[in-house]
């Protein structure tokens, strides 16, 4: 048996807070789903360079310098757009993105593919700082250090799995098969999200309490 304020523990109560609180069990849920498929990008980008584009290897630093200015400004429009939208449609939208820019990699066009490393870059961007901000937002000060591990434990797994599996399938798969599949899992995650976003919590500190007041409004006016 663990002692009493084990990381178990820790990481235990960071999942119950999450769970209790529904913005933040949607964002955990939907996140977890996407990056269970995200990480097959990590190998598919280089049959995308390889075999669609018929560039050298090199070719990827070209790419990831894009994909780091579609970061920079998502950073910067970042405030603005959640300031508009709201939490949950902000994570929404950054899934679309991941979308979008898998879609982009169907292409033979190097201007599109390079459009996608820009989606790519400004989607990750908003969705760790949107998920950041409404986690930090709506815990309070004692669990926010074990909701973030929670979340992150829950996002990672998933990802570091489909980065294995992407190594694997990418010898026997059409790496446009795989896109394919990135943009159908992605496309449904941004639409659950964005249709029918969680309620927000009534106070911007919840109390861990099991059944903490809820109110049902809705922060795009």
């Amino acid at each position: 048996m663990l002692p009493r304020g084990s990381s178990y523990e820790e990481v235990a109560a960071g999942f119950r807070h999450l769970r209790r609180v529904p913005l933040l069990a949607q964002i955990t849920g939907v996140t977890a789903c996407a990056f269970s498929i995200i990480g097959l990008g990590e190998t598919v980008i280089f049959a995308v360079i390889g075999e669609g584009l018929h560039r050298p290897p090199s070719f990827f630093g070209i790419y990831s310098g894009v994909q780091g200015a579609g970061s920079v400004v998502a950073g910067i429009t970042l405030p603005a757009l959640l300031r508009r939208v709201g939490t949950a449609r902000m994570i929404g939208l950054s899934l679309a993105w991941f979308a979008l820019g898998a879609a982009a990699y169907l292409s033979d066009s190097t201007a599109l593919v390079l459009a996608g490393g820009f989606a790519d870059g400004a989607g990750v961007v908003w969705m760790v700082a949107a998920t950041g901000s409404a986690i930090q937002r709506y815990t309070p000060p004692r669990l926010q250090g074990r909701a973030q591990a929670a979340w992150t434990m829950v996002v990672i797994t998933p990802q570091a799995l489909s980065i294995a599996a992407g190594a694997a399938l990418i010898s026997y798969l059409s790496y446009r098969i795989m896109l394919l599949s990135i943009i159908a899992v992605l496309g449904a995650c941004a639409a659950v999200i964005l249709i029918r976003p969680a309620p927000y919590p009534l106070t911007d500190a919840v109390a861990p309490d099991p059944q903490p007041a809820m109110a049902e409004h809705d922060r795009t006016g």
